[in-house]
């Protein structure tokens, strides 16, 4: 780690996916949290412990390179025992700060415009998706996790703006619950409702050549309900021409959510097979990589 830091820099950002100050950057944000006292040996000796820069470095490299403990304890040179330990099981994880759902309607004005000029899809606030982190069957939890396609896994809900930026994530739900459901009873649709509003959603506007006013809307696949918050595409049997072109834009639009979860994918390729941690640990994960830049 120190050669790479001062000798090669290309090779230092493919190594852990991150530029020397983009560390420096996560080292100030998490360094209290996975900060250890040292404590004394049993031959009254002060152990030396394992530091910040080395905790994170171990951690950066097994979520983009997907290695295993064994092998992280080769090329670290600490013990997998120790890698596998949760310091921070019992601390927030500091993303929110990082998913900025907008709460006015100039920051939704923006995003709506952005989507109508690069998407051709206009009213639009975000693209609704959700991905199945699969994981190893926690032990004791029976058929909890256990989905429809035969993995154990966790969904992801999320959104995303028009620049691939995660406008919200949720984490958590165990991969038993239907898709459907867990939109449904997410606190984000209860704060965007006509009733609560509580994120200063713009009131309808007209659309392009047209005078009648049109609600801003999320976008999703068929798997989600039809609401006024909510557009999905029409059925794909016995279109007419402008359903067609309508659902040719939302797939556009739609497509945002699916090529973003991909980045996430690729970039942090732990993602790309079951993950062997406690759902907790694995919950944090996920939150972390909807932060990073697209």
């Amino acid at each position: 780690m120190r050669e790479l830091e001062l000798r090669d820099v290309l090779a230092y950002k493919e190594f852990f996916t991150k530029m020397k100050e983009q560390f420096s950057f996560l080292l100030g944000k998490v360094s209290l949290l996975i900060q250890k006292k040292e404590q004394p040996s049993p031959i009254n000796s002060v152990r030396a412990t394992i530091q910040p820069d080395e905790c994170l470095a171990v951690t950066l490299r097994y979520l983009a390179m997907e290695e295993t403990h064994h092998s992280l304890e080769y090329s670290f040179r600490i013990s997998r025992q120790t890698i596998s330990l949760n310091r921070v099981r019992n601390k927030p994880c500091p993303v929110q700060e990082y998913l900025k759902v907008p709460n006015t309607e100039s920051e939704w004005d923006a995003g709506a415009e952005k989507f109508e000029a690069r998407w051709h899809f206009p009213n639009g606030t975000g693209a609704v998706d959700r991905k199945r982190v699969i994981v190893q069957q926690p032990s004791n939890s029976g058929s909890d996790y256990y989905d429809y396609k035969g993995n154990n896994s966790i969904v992801l809900p999320a959104v995303f703006g028009p620049d691939y930026q995660c406008l919200w994530a949720s984490a958590g739900t165990n991969g038993r619950s239907p898709d459907s459901a867990i939109w449904q009873n997410c606190d984000l649709k209860k704060a965007l409702s006509l009733s609560h509003n509580t994120l200063n959603l713009p009131k309808p506007r007209a659309l392009p050549e047209t005078a009648m006013p049109v609600p801003y809307v999320l976008t999703g696949d068929s798997a989600f309900a039809l609401t006024r918050l909510m557009m999905k595409p029409f059925p794909l049997t016995g279109l007419s021409r402008g359903q067609r072109i309508f659902n040719y834009r939302l797939s556009r639009m739609c497509r945002i959510s699916e090529n973003r979860f991909g980045i996430i994918a690729n970039r942090w390729r732990v993602f790309r097979a079951p993950i062997l941690l406690p759902p907790y640990t694995v919950v944090d994960l996920i939150l972390v990589a909807c932060t990073s830049a697209a």
